[in-house]
């Protein structure tokens, strides 16, 4: 377990403003060194005055209490009470020093203090304020001194020290005042320049995060908002006509009525964001400017800035950033903003890429997919139209079966299916089996996954190892292409002969002259051409009907 720690001089409270917390700590280097520095003064006036131990050491106590109870007050937030505690204490320093102890330089240095820190912990009234007492005190001590009532040490003397006195702790405070302005301002914009760098840091650690072009919009205007202490923030992205200028995320709950809304602004119309997404500039207007278009969902904006996302030359939408303060936006903070936009852009140009990545991957998946049914049913197609062709192939030739036999030399025409044949036709797949001190390789003809037939190879002594049925199998896929091939062959050469006999056919009937010569000639030529028995041809009414020719031809 860490264990804690507590050290005075570091500021353990949470102060929101980092001014406030920077005089936190002013405060508490303060109490450090008066703690240090007046426990020495006690003890060296102590011992110079001639002062009992006891005395010294209660007063070293109850400064010691006081700055315990400053300390406190820090801790816990009471940053202002704790700063008058501080001036106060100075206050009652310079008085002790003047009405007490007659001392005037060291009561002037006191007070000079205490303005210092009025103007560097309070601000310039308290400062003012803080002189106006000093001065007072001064000018009462030296009314006393004049009248006898008080009497001051050599060092201090009514006729010139109380106007140096006077003059310098007016000095004091108006340079206070011009340092304390000065350094507010400092840290003004140094707190503006870290919360640019801080929101600049987590929209650049969102660009590394993948997540959803909204979501990340969303947080982008919620952290500008949180980050700036923003009245309203929001994006509007162009459409594909670049015409419109649509929202897509905004803050709050009025940023939820506007996006169900679908509020969106015209390219170039009287309003900032159509300016800005017009003109691709940076524009900034106040609620009196006659291009500030106001919102009723939005009563408080005094200021707007449209800030344009862009990406190389290509506008893709507009930063929008409202404030509730006239003048709110410096030149720092714009280009701060301008800065955010353009990271902003950089993110939003990304994900559009992936985004588009992404479809055209998705159309080519869908692309392939498709192409890969479409070859899966030409190639069904094609297994089923090469089964049939070779049915028709073979019943063409009055055969169910085409087979071979070569034994002892001598090739034998044989039709009839062994067991290994048949089971090679059945599984599609290669067998080796043993017939007494024989091997027999059996292997299916495959052609586009339509089994053809089968091949079985045996012999005395012979081993069909892996390469022997390797070459086997090249072998008979090879046959499977040959045999198809002269299958097309032979289709081929009955239908140019087909194609022949049409047209001698053909070209004997336009010789006829008359037609029942056609007819009788068309009887001849078909019995001829199909090898028929009888051809008979009948042209006109069946049974002699009305309307009907009852001529006929016969060949036989």
């Amino acid at each position: 377990m860490k264990r804690f720690q507590f050290h005075p001089y570091q500021v353990h409270y949470l102060y929101r403003d980092p001014v406030d917390r920077q005089r936190a700590q002013w405060v508490l280097s303060i109490n450090v060194v008066l703690c240090a520095m007046l426990t020495i003064v006690f003890v060296v006036v102590g011992a110079f005055l001639n002062l009992l131990p006891p005395v010294i050491a209660s007063i070293i106590g109850v400064f010691y209490v006081l700055v315990g109870l400053n300390i406190v007050l820090v801790q816990t937030g009471r940053l202002r009470l704790a700063s008058y505690l501080i001036v106060g204490f100075l206050i009652v320093s310079a008085s002790v020093n003047i009405f007490g102890l007659g001392r005037g330089a060291t009561a002037a240095l006191a007070a000079a203090l205490a303005i210092m820190a009025a103007a560097a912990l309070l601000g310039r009234a308290e400062a003012a304020l803080t002189t106006a007492i000093g001065v007072a005190l001064f000018v009462v001590g030296a009314v006393l001194e004049a009248r006898g009532v008080l009497l001051m040490q050599s060092s201090f003397k009514m006729e010139t020290q109380p106007i140096f006195v006077v003059g310098m702790l007016v000095v004091s405070m108006l340079f206070q005042r011009l340092f304390s302005g000065g350094l507010e301002q400092s840290l003004r914009r140094s707190v503006n320049t870290a919360a640019r760098l801080r929101a600049t840091a987590e929209v650049s650690k969102a660009i590394g995060e993948p997540r959803p072009l909204d979501e990340l919009l969303r947080r982008t205007v919620a952290m500008i908002r949180e980050q700036f202490g923003f009245y309203h923030v929001q994006v509007f992205l162009l459409d594909d006509e670049r015409a419109y200028a649509a929202l897509r995320a905004s803050t709050g709950r009025v940023g939820r009525r506007l996006l169900t809304a679908g509020h969106r602004l015209g390219v170039g119309s009287r309003s900032v964001v159509g300016r800005a997404a017009a003109l691709n500039e940076a524009v900034l207007a106040d609620s009196t400017d006659p291009i500030y278009q106001p919102n009723p969902l939005l009563p408080d904006t005094r200021t707007e800035l449209a800030l344009p996302l862009q990406t190389g030359e290509s506008l893709i939408g507009v930063l929008d950033v409202q404030s509730t303060d006239r003048d709110a936006f410096t030149p720092e903070d714009i280009t701060g903003l301008q800065t955010l936009a353009n990271q902003l852009a950089v993110t939003v140009g990304r994900i559009h890429s992936l985004e588009e990545t992404q479809r055209h991957l998705d159309e080519r998946e869908r692309l392939l997919t498709e192409t890969q049914a479409r070859l899966a049913e030409v190639e069904r197609l094609n297994r089923r139209l090469t089964g049939q062709a070779w049915q028709g192939y073979l019943s063409g030739r009055g055969e169910e079966t085409v087979g071979f036999d070569w034994e002892a030399g001598e090739l034998h025409e044989r039709h009839v299916w062994s067991s290994g044949l048949s089971a090679v036709m059945g599984t599609r797949e290669m067998s080796l089996r043993r017939e007494g001190d024989r091997q027999v390789l059996a292997l299916p003809i495959v052609l586009r996954d339509t089994a053809l037939g089968a091949v079985e190879l045996s012999g005395d002594g012979v081993n069909w190892d892996q390469n022997a049925q390797e070459l086997a199998q090249e072998v008979v896929n090879r046959l499977a292409i040959a045999l198809d091939s002269a299958r097309l062959f032979e289709d081929s050469q009955r239908l140019a002969e087909r194609e022949r006999l049409m047209n001698e056919v053909t070209a004997r009937l336009q010789g006829a002259s008359d037609m029942p010569g056609m007819l009788a000639l068309a009887a001849q030529e078909i019995r001829q051409a199909l090898k028929a028995r009888a051809v008979t041809v009948r042209f006109g009414g069946v049974d002699g009907q009305a309307g009907g020719l009852g001529n006929g031809h016969g060949a036989e």
